[in-house]
Order: structure tokens, then C-alpha cells, then sequence
């Protein structure tokens, strides 16, 4: 099994400095998982920046909830690629 730790941004800030920072999520929670003994899959990390909110509004609700990490598994991890590589295209 794969699992692929999403980093997201909320839309303030420049769009490559909202990028890395979303790595930077990503790659801190898969750290916390590696550290907390889980090692029966593989983890990757991708950072998806300010490209896929959840919510378009401006509220601090809004950007709050566009600011964070999301886990999708697979057992074919060519597949998740594929889906990701489609839902970041779509927007």
C-alpha cells in the first residue's frame, strides 16, 4: 500500500512560495509518521500550493480550511499519480 501525503495552501502569498510551503506540509506530516514507527508502506509526498481549495471564499473559515494536508492510499500507486496529475489539471 501507498500513501500519498497532500500538502496544500490557502491563495495569500506568492504562488511559488505557497508551493514549497505546501511540500513543506506534506513533508512534515509524512516525517511524523515515519517517526512514529508506521513503516509497512511506502510514503509519498506531493505539494499541490494554492491550485486545489476546497473553499473559494475569502473568510478566514475559508483560507483555514484550504490550508491542509490530505492522505489518499493506494494499492497501485501509478494509479494515484494518474488521478492526481487529472484533478490538478481540471483546475
Amino acid at each position: 500500500v501507498a500513501v500519498f501525503v497532500a500538502g496544500h495552501a490557502d491563495f495569500r502569498g506568492e504562488s511559488a512560495a505557497n508551493d514549497v510551503l505546501s511540500e513543506r506540509r506534506a513533508t512534515a506530516v509524512a516525517r511524523q509518521i515515519l517517526a512514529s514507527g508506521v513503516t509497512t508502506f511506502q510514503i509519498w509526498r506531493i505539494g499541490f500550493g494554492e491550485d486545489m481549495p476546497l473553499y473559494g471564499g475569502m473568510s478566514d473559515y475559508d483560507l483555514a480550511m484550504n490550508r491542509r494536508v490530505e492522505f489518499l492510499f493506494a494499492a497501485k500507486p501509478e494509479a494515484v499519480g494518474i488521478w492526481l496529475a487529472d484533478q490538478q489539471s481540471e483546475e
